[in-house]
């Protein structure tokens, strides 16, 4: 995963660590889960799509971002910096993933979605807000994923005969054990 970062005069590449990458590591159009997106120094976010896998790709229209200050690390920079990200999402409204999808990630993380249908995501783990953008992506896309296919429904079983027979052989050695414990005191 890269990110693009633009100022002025220079152009800088990073990848996740925040170590430097190639020069055409900014360039690519997927590099992930997550896509690469621009930096503007003004704070503002210019997303693409999000790709979650080859049947869901959701349209960057749909989702909503706003930065604030973060309370994590940062030092007098996080004072200063809008660094902590809020991602806002509607499954409800979303009109590209399918119905039964929607209602699983709808059932699994109802407490995580507002009144108003919209679930609200914040990152404030990094010191910089594209991490931070990325971050709350990723956490959406593996929300997503995790509800994908429905839930496998358990098939009966019954103990089989082998079972049955080493559970009573085992009633009778401790029924046995018990008893040669016992006491007559009639003799």
């Amino acid at each position: 995963m890269t990110f693009r970062v633009q100022s002025d005069a220079t152009e800088l590449n990073l990848n996740v660590a925040g170590e430097r990458a190639s020069p055409m590591a900014g360039f690519c159009v997927r590099t992930s889960s997550l896509d690469v997106f621009t930096h503007a120094p003004q704070c503002e976010c210019l997303m693409s799509d999000l790709y979650v896998n080859q049947r869901l790709t959701i349209p960057s229209s749909e989702l909503a971002i706003s930065a604030a200050r973060s309370s994590g690390p940062g030092g007098q920079n996080v004072n200063k910096v809008n660094s902590k990200i809020t991602l806002r999402w509607s499954p409800e409204k979303c009109t590209v993933i399918d119905p039964g999808w929607r209602n699983r990630f709808i059932a699994r993380h109802a407490n995580r979605i507002t009144k108003d249908g919209e679930l609200v995501l914040h990152s404030e783990r990094y010191r910089d807000q594209p991490r931070n953008l990325a971050d709350a992506r990723f956490r959406l896309v593996e929300m997503l994923l995790e509800c994908r296919e429905p839930a496998k429904k358990r098939k009966k079983t019954r103990p089989t005969l082998g079972s049955k027979r080493r559970r009573k052989e085992a009633k009778t050695k401790l029924s046995q054990k018990k008893q040669s414990r016992r006491q007559s005191f009639g003799d």
